[in-house]
């Protein structure tokens, strides 16, 4: 066999780059999904930050992927979002709330069987009670926990969305569903 030219392989390479740009393609939806996830969250007013993350981690490189991952992903969420606020409703602040809200998070995310989920509720969780202020108002923290709540479950949901559009790849779908990809020969 022949070794490639660097003609060659820069024609691959350029063939490549043009086929990630297929609305077939993993990183043309991802960028897609981004994108929309950010617009939609400033349109309503929300973290555009947060909601475009959450979209990033849940769109995966096959449809069923993206479905299953946004159903824990979500679920772990309003774990995390709910666990923080009870620590702040209980009058807890700080490292305090913070080491509270994580236990909750961690033991009813393991009770409910969402190991999957369980790294966006922590998440969730820090990002809702870590901060660099030392102390806010309880309705304050309230709305920055609803807010960000939303966001992430906002781009999950266009993540998820975006996961029905024609044209996903069949080997993908097949791949995730534990179906081997058919060699001939």
């Amino acid at each position: 066999m022949e070794e490639p030219t660097p003609r060659g392989r820069l024609v691959e390479g350029l063939r490549a780059a043009a086929l990630a740009w297929s609305p077939r393609a993993y990183e043309a939806r991802l960028v897609l999904t981004s994108l929309v996830a950010g617009a939609l969250a400033r349109w309503v007013h929300l973290s555009a930050l947060w909601a475009i993350i959450s979209a990033i981690l849940v769109l995966q490189p096959d449809p069923v992927a993206t479905r299953r991952n946004s159903v824990s992903r979500f679920v772990a969420t309003v774990i995390g979002g709910a666990a923080s606020v009870g620590a702040v409703a209980l009058g807890l602040e700080g490292m305090p709330a913070f080491l509270l809200a994580m236990v909750v998070t961690v033991t009813v995310c393991a009770a409910l069987n969402l190991e999957e989920g369980l790294r966006p509720a922590c998440v969730c969780t820090a990002v809702l009670l870590v901060g660099a202020q030392s102390h806010v108002p309880e309705v304050q923290e309230l709305r920055f926990a609803v807010d960000r709540i939303l966001a992430v479950l906002g781009g999950g949901a266009v993540a998820l969305a975006i996961s029905y559009v024609p044209g996903w790849r069949p080997e993908a779908a097949a791949a995730a569903r534990g179906a081997r990809e058919s060699t001939s020969g």
